[in-house]
């Protein structure tokens, strides 16, 4: 569930910001978005913080990305 859900996560930021610039930030951002947000849990009452948890949102973003740029090669040419 986390995998998918920050692979639509990067590939929406990829759909809306195109631009080069925009798309690195994009990769950076969501990455520790989902990397505070496991580390977040850790100060909520009943949730535990899980690094294989972790490991799939960078995982879902990285995939996300790499997807996109694959099947839209010609925005950063």
């Amino acid at each position: 569930n986390h995998f998918i859900a920050y692979l639509v996560l990067s590939l929406n930021w990829c759909l809306i910001k195109n631009k080069r610039t925009f798309f690195f930030l994009g990769l950076l951002l969501c990455g520790c978005y989902g990397l505070s947000l496991e580390y977040l849990q850790g100060f909520v009452p009943g949730r535990v913080p899980s690094w294989l948890d972790a490991l799939a949102n960078l995982g879902g973003v990285v995939t996300g990305f790499v997807l996109y740029v694959l099947m839209k090669p010609q925005r950063f040419g």
